[in-house]
């Protein structure tokens, strides 16, 4: 029971109208004397629970609402430029997920769960209705506003994108919480309670209030918020793998570990929506009135650095140096870890260990150092993007300072083998003559020693994932796939073919995977990723390879047998004896991977994957499938493989 005392406080305030009023003219511009009533407010029922003893639920749930809001609105009534966490909001969201309390750590993973899909749901809603008011004003009818340098071509792609993202979250149990411009229907005595005791609902839109009027400056917002959630779990999950092995309990260990990818491979994903921001609306928009906010002064970003790649003395002298003004940050420029509390020192002892279990456990230590350096990459991507070179970014440290830290190295960093080193691809003669096959990414990821058994063991648990994955699929997972293929239709259609994966993707969705199993293996990583894909025994080719582009009367022998003539400008794959890949008719027969009757000694020396993207496919999408190829050759040959990246350009 909320006392009339406080009822009295809150009630001349109407939190859902402060929510409204705060996105329509940006927080940055809320009324300075609405703002200090507001403020005033909150300190005066601070002030009522700070003395009082024996809170009822939602006493206490208020009280927790009060404190976090006066933490992040009190600063912005002394200076609207806000530093990281109250642009961010981020103590209601840390309230949320468990921060400042101490759930199980599977609870954590629920909550944050739920977290990225509350978020994910409120973002789609509002770029759905933004798009709605679009149309609408474009047609003459009365909408809301849909802000500043709204970009029609690039919000219809950035739900797309979202779409995507949501699919990967389609079994996560969450409340419909009706967005702002909906209105809110409270059943409390005041709607501040709404708010208080459905944390979900502050969750939804008490963090989401941007600086300014730019449509566009709510995706910088939710991606940063995207940011936190996942680097909590993977925060959680680290320190559960960690002691959880201390303690031999390997399962737990590699449970931590798998649910720290899922987060880590979503973190990647979030950055091909993040793609669609129009570049103006940054630098020459609300850039300015976020102050110093950005990923790379989040408390938790700092936390994972270390814990995944330790604390170096130059690492340690740039948080020393941001003390001053990210307070927060203070304890982080004093930890000392134990490499043993980290993923280095986890490595390490897995690594020296005999038990069944542990070559699993590298595996998934694998992914999750390519998902994080994939996540750097892609991160450092943006940066030089959306900032002049001479520039810092949002925080203080800018590309310079990505740069540097990108380069540090990976836990495998510096692990393959010796005998390897030789040049597996041609990678600076790329050249196509045909526009459709111009700038696209492929990776080659080749891996050595392969024992066959392994090759079909690995093919069979993916198989199985993947089967069951698409047996429990929602329809809105299988057109994330289909939404993912669509880059790839243009190209086929030019050459009057149908994408290969649709129709493959349908005969599973009826019949399942199934052998033969080097066939099973291949679609089973393609239909993980939404990415075409090839795999060839390299022990058959005459090295390096070349990207380049067919000319007439050129020939492939299929895998069939059959000779197909090869079209002039189709990007094709070559060795220094011929042809062995076409991008459009497939692989041929001289370099394909053939299992003997017996494979029990069957070892292959070389074998090469080739991921092949596809025009305006984005940088996300690509490392996440790369990185899914490059766990799966991890797993089968016990072994970092060699990956070597390629993108074509014109002759």
């Amino acid at each position: 029971m909320i006392s009339k005392a406080i009822i009295n406080i809150l009630s001349p305030i109407s939190l859902n109208d402060y929510v409204r009023s705060s996105r329509e003219t940006g927080r940055a511009n809320v009324d300075p004397a609405a703002r200090a009533e507001f403020v005033s407010a909150l300190e005066r029922v601070a002030l009522v629970y700070a003395n009082a003893a024996n809170l009822s639920f939602e006493e206490e749930r208020l009280s927790n609402l009060v404190n976090d809001l006066w933490s992040s609105e009190r600063p912005l009534s002394e200076n609207p430029k806000p530093r990281y966490p109250i642009y961010t909001n981020v103590a209601l969201l840390n309230r949320f997920i468990g921060v400042y309390s101490n759930p199980s750590v599977q609870s954590t993973w629920t909550k944050c769960r739920v977290a990225l899909a509350i978020i994910c749901d409120d973002w789609l809603h509002f770029e759905r209705h933004a798009l709605e008011c679009h149309e609408r004003i474009q047609g003459g009818r009365a909408a809301d506003a849909t802000g500043i340098n709204f970009q029609e071509v690039n919000v219809k792609e950035r739900i797309e994108e979202l779409e995507i993202l949501c699919s990967f979250l389609t079994n996560v149990e969450r409340p419909a919480i009706p967005p702002v411009y909906a209105g809110m229907r409270s059943k409390y005595q005041i709607d501040w309670l709404s708010y208080a005791v459905e944390q979900e609902v502050a969750l939804a839109h008490l963090t989401a209030l941007p600086q300014s009027m730019y449509h566009d400056e709510y995706l910088f917002l939710r991606t940063l918020h995207l940011f936190e959630v996942c680097l909590w779990a993977i925060i959680v999950g680290i320190r559960a793998a960690v002691q959880s092995f201390h303690r031999s309990e390997l399962s737990t260990t590699l449970l931590a570990l798998k649910e720290s990818n899922f987060f880590a491979q979503f973190l990647l994903r979030v950055l091909s929506v993040f793609r669609t921001l129009p570049v103006e609306s940054f630098f020459d928009g609300f850039r300015e009135a976020t102050g110093d906010s950005s990923a790379i002064q989040s408390e938790k970003y700092q936390h994972v650095e270390i814990l995944s790649r330790g604390l170096s003395d130059a690492k340690r002298t740039v948080l020393q140096q941001t003390v001053q003004k990210h307070k927060e940050l203070s304890w982080l420029a004093d930890w000392s870890p134990p490499p043993e509390a980290s993923l280095v020192g986890l490595l390490s002892e897995v690594e020296k260990s005999t038990l069944a279990m542990a070559p699993a456990i590298r595996a998934e230590l694998f992914t999750l150092d390519r998902s994080l350096q994939s996540w750097r990459n892609v991160h450092l991507g943006i940066a030089r993007r959306y900032l002049p070179k001479e520039t810092v970014g949002t925080g203080e440290q800018g590309i310079g300072y990505l740069q540097k830290h990108f380069q540090s190295p990976g836990l495998f960093d510096g692990r393959r083998p010796d005998a390897h080193d030789a040049a597996v691809v041609s990678t600076d003669d790329a050249f196509v003559s045909t526009e459709e096959f111009l700038n696209l990414r492929i990776g080659f990821i080749v891996t050595h020693d392969v024992p066959a058994l392994k090759l079909i063991e690995t093919a069979d648990i993916l198989a199985k994932q993947v089967n069951e994955r698409l047996k429990q699929a929602s329809d809105q997972e299988q057109n994330a796939l289909s939404k993912l293929f669509r880059y790839y239709d243009p190209i086929f259609a030019k050459y009057s073919t149908t994408f290969p994966l649709k129709r493959q993707l349908a005969q599973v969705l009826k019949k399942g995977l199934r052998d033969p199993v080097i066939a099973k293996l291949l679609l089973s990583l393609e239909l993980s990723t939404g990415l075409l894909m090839g795999i060839h025994d390299a022990t058959h080719m005459q090295l390096p390879i070349r990207v380049t582009t067919a000319t007439d009367g050129q020939h492939l022998a299929s895998l069939n047998g059959r000779t197909l003539a090869l079209k002039s400008g189709e990007l094709v794959l070559v060795d220094q004896v011929r042809t062995f890949a076409s991008y459009v008719q497939g692989p041929d027969k001289r370099t394909s991977v053939q299992l003997l009757k017996d494979p029990k000694a069957q070892i292959f020396k070389s074998l090469l994957f080739v991921v092949l993207g596809a025009p305006s496919l984005p940088e996300a999408n690509f490392e996440a499938a790369l990185n899914t190829v490059q766990t799966a050759a991890f797993s089968i040959a016990g072994a970092q493989p060699d990956v070597f990246l390629v993108k074509t350009r014109y002759a």
